[in-house]
């Protein structure tokens, strides 16, 4: 899981808080805590399934313990719950998916027909860059 590896301070994923203040990260033993309670949470809310929210609201009590703070982020007050919070922040930044272009393009293509600029997708082939390549081999 993401949310495990950026607490690590050496890993490459590593969040700039942890980085920073953490002395020694969670192990993938944190990982299998997290989805264990995340599961029994989901259960008791009669879900089959888990959730990101599930797992960010055991993240705090499992990796609270697994995380060793730097001795210097401690003497500036910083404790673990405030190297919690950003690390949750920034995966849940991260985990926010990338729109490709395609997608954007046939997101406008939706909007142009809720808003009467009616755009078929046939039109919207004719000038994307598809039909605009030529095939290999062509010497037209």
């Amino acid at each position: 899981m993401y949310l495990v590896r950026s607490s690590r301070p050496k890993e490459e994923g590593a969040t700039l808080e942890a980085a920073e203040n953490v002395r020694l990260g969670a192990s993938p033993r944190a990982t299998q805590a997290l989805i264990k309670l995340a599961k029994v949470i989901a259960l008791a809310a009669g879900r089959q399934h888990v959730t990101k929210q599930d797992i960010i609201e055991v993240s705090e009590p499992v990796m609270s313990h697994r995380l060793l703070i730097d001795f210097r982020a401690q003497a500036q007050g910083r404790d673990c719950r405030y190297v919690l919070n950003a690390i949750i922040r920034d995966t849940k930044a991260r985990s926010i998916p990338k729109v490709s272009m395609w997608t954007r393009e046939i997101l406008k293509l939706g909007q142009q027909q809720k808003t009467g600029k009616r755009k078929t997708l046939k039109d919207w082939l004719k000038v994307s860059q598809l039909l605009k390549r030529k095939p290999a081999g062509s010497t037209k």
